[in-house]
């Protein structure tokens, strides 16, 4: 019955996005209803399986959006529980870990988000884009958001995890690429201490042209010259009409 409800759903799910639950909710049970079954082949349960854990991601996803936390943790949870292997299990723990990071839960955001990492460092075929856009994001919480966090995890353990980042990102422009650069303005200043990254020994490039971030590249100006706002110059201009 749960099956054939999710593929009616299925079609309707394309037209109505709020129909997304309750198509996850029914491929899950329709997965659960298999695995009690000696009647249907292993095959067409894994299949079961692995769409039931996209649905409920997806489903976890959406909950987080629209400020459902406390639901986006169920589905993620669940979608934890039928996971098999290390990349499903990690796409589950990157939910638990944005929807943490989402309620200010500092160290349940870090814990889970670092997980996720480390799981897909695991996986059999190494999605870097992912591990580079998650580690961005556990690592914001120690960086960024040491208010939200009760005990701050040791600087070398932090660093860890914004050196897999930045070898994962590459270097081309990205936005994963541009956080882990923002938190490292964080990281405070100590002798000795090396970021591997990539472009080492290369000089820095603006980000924000080539990213396609707002905003525009300052204009070159001689050293000594006067401020584009006036500086100077529009000061002594102001003290020279006070005289007057």
């Amino acid at each position: 019955m749960h099956g054939a409800l999710a593929e009616w759903l299925e079609g309707r799910a394309r037209e109505r996005p709020e129909a997304a639950e309750r198509l996850a909710f029914h491929t899950f049970r329709a997965h659960e209803a298999a695995t009690g079954s000696s009647e249907i082949p292993e095959t067409e349960v894994a299949r079961l399986r692995r769409l039931a854990v996209e649905r409920l991601i997806e489903s976890a996803r959406r909950a987080r959006q629209r400020a459902a936390f406390g639901r986006s943790r169920e589905i993620a949870a669940a979608a934890m529980a039928i996971a098999a292997g290390s990349f499903e299990t990690a796409l589950a723990q990157e939910q638990l870990g944005l929807t943490y990071l989402a309620e200010f839960d500092g160290d349940a955001a870090w814990d889970a988000l670092r997980t996720a990492v480390d799981l897909h460092m695991r996986a059999e075929q190494v999605d870097s884009e992912r591990v580079a856009t998650i580690a961005a994001c556990a690592v914001e919480t120690p960086l960024r958001w040491r208010g939200t966090i009760s005990l701050l995890p040791p600087m070398e353990d932090i660093l860890r995890y914004v050196n897999i980042g930045l070898e994962h990102a590459g270097t081309g422009d990205s936005d994963s690429f541009a956080s882990l650069l923002t938190a490292l303005a964080f990281v405070p200043i100590t002798p000795g201490r090396r970021i591997a990254g990539p472009g080492d020994g290369e000089a820095p490039r603006p980000a924000s042209p080539r990213i396609g971030r707002a905003g525009r590249p300052a204009e070159p100006r001689p050293v000594g010259g006067p401020h584009p706002r006036g500086g100077r110059d529009q000061r002594r201009k102001a003290r020279d009409r006070g005289r007057r």
